[in-house]
């Protein structure tokens, strides 16, 4: 997808497009599974972990994401 794909995704979802919001939207979608907040750190070292905390918690909000517990008591995020 193009950064055009992502912005109007974003904004399809009532979220303001940023670079970080971009970024951690193309780690979900390359995904092959759902991840951890400490597995998308790990992919995203650009963004520290408060940045991801709060655009996870925006894109639940909006929908863009669902969130599931693992079971282990770790939350796993994937697009929706």
């Amino acid at each position: 997808m193009s950064e055009e794909d992502w912005t109007l995704m974003l904004r399809s979802h009532g979220i303001r497009p940023t670079a970080n919001r971009i970024i951690l939207l193309r780690a979900l979608s390359a995904a092959d599974s759902s991840l951890t907040l400490s597995e998308l750190e790990h992919r995203i070292q650009s963004i520290d972990k408060s940045g991801l905390s709060r655009a996870l918690s925006l894109f639940r909000k909006c929908h863009l994401v669902h969130d599931v517990e693992d079971g282990d008591g770790s939350v796993r995020y994937e697009l929706c």
